[in-house]
């Protein structure tokens, strides 16, 4: 158990050297220990719920379980630390193009990035009315029949074609973070992207804000520099305030989230709620054990590539052979012949409450597990900080149409500690959020041309 705090807080440490080139891995870190650490800690260091389950707060009493489950914990973060400083050194070595200057504009790109800028705003602002008209539908649904009925068979009242539209919101929102816009700029559609994430988690989405505040929050430390602050002791000290109260927030909404005409009696206490936070969040840890337990009922299935394969047999395979799509619902055939672990294993552990909504989710490390065992732990791990570096030097560049996909990699990878190991490829690159960069681009060469029409 120490030696899993102390490798995590070496992983974070280690991005400190320096911050904006490590930032993404430092915050990749912080969610580690948040969904797959933090409930171990409340409960066998502050003894918070220590009696409602098994050890280490994990839903398994039996030591051997348990061991295991700890040491793809450690195993992981292991691969995570030297994958990352491997690639660290080779690139610095290879490349050593790492600038301070990163984010200043050139003189040459100004004009084109004037006008995608004004193009993603545009775009931006069109659909995220569409889509916070959406994420209020949602939550009304959420208030009236409940989060699990909700997130099972919400349909918005929107004609199909503007929900699509409304969908890709972050996408524009990521389009425009890539044009550097100046801070003052910023703060309309930065405040209406965390709408969006509030409206979302008062219907019990909680992800979603807390996905968006720590995208936010890593572009501003990318942006700063010491030409520009962008992150000062001002959004220092915000931040420091807003931690604890988004925690009692996040809180909250899991608490209430699971019948929303019974509310739930919160937690009281900062103490307490801070507690409830990290052990409500760390539900995730339970998979590695429950892999271990259903290894054997497990379909063979390659679960860590499975977005991917299930994507390309809905999107080309299926079509090429007139077969209907994949059921996308929580169905027998789709946890059993389906290639998501977090369908398979959620079918496995509560097979009929699995058919009624409620799920398990997944996690990149439980996927390695159960693919490869300990050794595909260290191996994919050892990758996935590879591919982290990879995208915090995407953000880092000036490639327009690159740092807008890495934006939206690094806003989905973060949340992989509870999700799927690839996700972050399928819920990025797929057709409606590729279409998304290819409007803005073709807007904004048509502002252009309108530009130069009326001069």
């Amino acid at each position: 158990m120490i030696s899993i705090i102390i490798a995590n807080l070496n992983n974070i440490l280690y991005s400190f050297k320096n911050i904006k080139k490590h930032i993404l891995f430092c915050t990749f870190n912080i969610s580690f220990f948040i969904f797959l650490i933090g409930r171990l800690v409340v409960s066998t260091i502050f003894k918070y719920k220590k009696q409602e389950r098994g050890l280490y707060g994990l839903n398994f009493a039996e030591e051997g379980l348990v061991m295991d489950t700890l040491l793809v914990l450690f195993v992981s973060l292991v691969g995570l630390y030297l994958g990352y400083l491997v690639i660290n050194r080779i690139s610095d070595k290879v490349f050593n193009d790492y600038s301070e200057q990163s984010y200043i504009r050139k003189k040459i790109d100004l004009k084109k990035m004037r006008t995608l800028e004004i193009s993603s705003k545009i775009l931006f602002y069109l659909s995220i009315g569409f889509r916070l008209f959406v994420v209020y539908e949602m939550r009304t649904v959420s208030v009236m029949e409940g989060y699990y009925e909700s997130f099972s068979w919400f349909s918005s009242s929107l004609p199909k074609i503007l929900v699509i539209f409304s969908e890709m919101y972050d996408m524009f929102f990521f389009s425009y973070l890539a044009t550097n816009p100046q801070k003052k700029k910023l703060y309309l559609p930065m405040g209406l992207y965390i709408l969006e994430g509030v409206i979302a988690a008062s219907a019990g989405r909680r992800s979603v804000l807390m996905l968006n505040i720590l995208l936010v929050m890593i572009y501003f430390v990318l942006r700063n520099s010491k030409e520009d602050k962008w992150f000062g002791k001002k959004e220092t000290l915000l931040g420091v305030v807003l931690v604890p109260n988004l925690m009692i927030i996040m809180t909250s909404i899991g608490q209430m989230r699971a019948n929303f005409s019974e509310r739930v009696k919160t937690s009281t206490g900062l103490v307490n709620n801070i507690f409830e936070f990290f052990y409500s969040q760390g539900v995730s840890v339970n998979l590695i054990g429950y892999t271990e337990i259903f290894k054997e009922n497990l379909p063979k299935k390659c679960y860590t590539l499975g977005p991917v394969i299930e994507f390309f047999q809905n999107s080309i395979v299926n079509r090429l052979k007139g077969l209907p799509k994949v059921s996308l619902g929580q169905t027998v055939e789709r946890a059993t012949e389906g290639f998501l672990y977090s369908q398979a294993i959620s079918y496995l552990i509560m097979p009929q409450a699995y058919l009624n909504g409620f799920g398990y989710g997944s996690s990149f490390v439980a996927e390695n597990y159960a693919d490869f065992g300990i050794l595909g732990v260290f191996i994919g791990s050892f990758f996935y900080s590879v591919i982290i570096y990879a995208i915090n030097k995407l953000l880092l560049s000036d490639k327009y149409i690159l740092k807008i996909f890495a934006l939206g990699m690094a806003r989905i990878i973060l949340f992989s500690p509870r999700a799927a190991y690839l996700s972050f490829l399928v819920a990025v690159f797929s057709p409606k959020k590729i279409l998304a960069v290819i409007f803005v681009v073709v807007f904004g060469k048509l502002i252009n041309q309108l530009k130069l029409a009326s001069v």
